[in-house]
């Protein structure tokens, strides 16, 4: 039996947009150097990390769907632009064996946008998906889904879309996968009271990494998971990486066992001496691309 085309696509208008969704893609090839990556987008690029760049005839404020309908790939993971891929997240694929779509929750349940209703009230056991990573199978079921999905954003003239993607998912015969929150983290803060029992971190997604050119008030991008987190919490998410028992797995490797009492607070003291000269502006911000 053939094996199904695999990829990742990222959907991204503006120069804005397009320069985070290259520097995501960048860190995604890192992770999972034999995957193809594709782009589509409002006009012609070039950047080497996508193997393709798909010009889109007809952009608007969510061509994210138009782009998923649109993918080469028997099996496509979509990834917002505004994220940050820090481990391998080719494992997505194996759930799409099993699932015909694959996203993680929205971890902002009780937010004004989560609560925003489409037509009609649903259990709150149901919440909406986060659309910013979204795994699926093309098939023509799946397809006839996102084309109405399309439609219904459209016809609502509303630049929400996950309250209508939970309606639909709700009353779809579709089979939805449930990825667990590190496969797509937003409300990071949380990892620096995490402990060894917990999974690394695959997938940052922050809306404050396009805020320098989406908000006023903010005049530098930010440019480093440090910068991002923090350096008590980006060190944790390294270390947690370095421990994940499925991460090394994966690539071939043993996971680290967790550091003793005496060398984690000697770590921490390390790690609050840098964040102090950090917070002065003393010390550049490392990298991580």
């Amino acid at each position: 039996m053939k094996r199904p085309s695999r990829g990742y696509i990222y959907v991204a208008t503006g120069e804005g947009y397009v320069a985070l969704a290259a520097r995501s893609a960048k860190m995604a090839k890192a992770q999972s150097p034999g995957i193809e990556i594709d782009l589509y987008t409002d006009r012609e690029y070039h950047f080497p990390q996508f193997d393709r760049i798909h010009v889109l005839p007809d952009a608007w404020y969510r061509s994210k769907i138009d782009g998923m309908i649109a993918t080469r790939f028997d099996q496509t993971i979509y990834i917002d632009a505004d994220t940050l891929i820090l481990a391998d997240i080719s494992d997505i694929f194996d759930v799409l064996g099993r699932f015909d779509m694959a996203m993680a929750h929205d971890q902002g349940r009780n937010g004004d946008w989560a609560q925003t209703l489409w037509r009609e009230e649903i259990p709150h056991a149901f919440p909406q998906f986060n659309s910013g990573i979204v795994a699926f199978n093309k098939s023509e079921e799946v397809l006839s889904f996102l084309k109405d999905w399309k439609t219904a954003v459209q016809e609502t003239k509303s630049r929400q879309d996950q309250n209508i993607l939970r309606e639909m998912a709700w009353k779809s015969s579709l089979n939805f996968g449930v990825l667990p929150e590190e496969y797509n983290l937003m409300y990071f803060r949380v990892v620096e009271r995490w402990g060894a029992p917990h999974a690394a971190p695959r997938v940052i997604h922050s809306p404050r990494l396009h805020h320098h050119f989406t908000k006023k008030s903010r005049r530098n991008g930010i440019s480093s998971l440090e910068e991002l987190v923090g350096p008590l919490a980006s060190e944790k998410i390294r270390d947690m990486i370095r421990a994940d028992h499925s991460l090394a797995k994966r690539a071939g490797r043993t996971a680290e066992r967790p550091s003793s009492r005496i060398e984690l607070w000697r770590r921490r003291a390390e790690i609050a001496v840098r964040a102090l000269f950090y917070y002065a502006g003393l010390r550049k911000t490392e990298g991580f691309e």
